[in-house]
């Protein structure tokens, strides 16, 4: 990565993920920032992987609305 972060970019994504309910935003960190796998999560959440999954998926859409929502603005 050679560009420096957009510090604006980085703002507004960080407000969008704290939007996310906790054990969400949870889930949504490990498996992205911390490159954790699904099963791995599931293990140490006591989540099926399915709920791992589903709860990863709600948290990318309201990360998502909350960016689209943020650059309609």
């Amino acid at each position: 990565m050679d560009q420096k972060p957009d510090p604006e970019r980085l703002r507004r994504l960080e407000e969008a993920v704290l939007q996310v309910p906790r054990l969400n935003r949870q889930i949504f960190l490990a498996a992205r920032v911390d490159d954790m796998s699904v099963a791995e999560i599931a293990r140490r959440t006591g989540l099926s992987q399915r709920q791992v999954i589903k709860r990863l998926g709600r948290a990318i859409k309201v990360i998502g609305r909350h960016l689209r929502s943020s650059d309609a603005d």
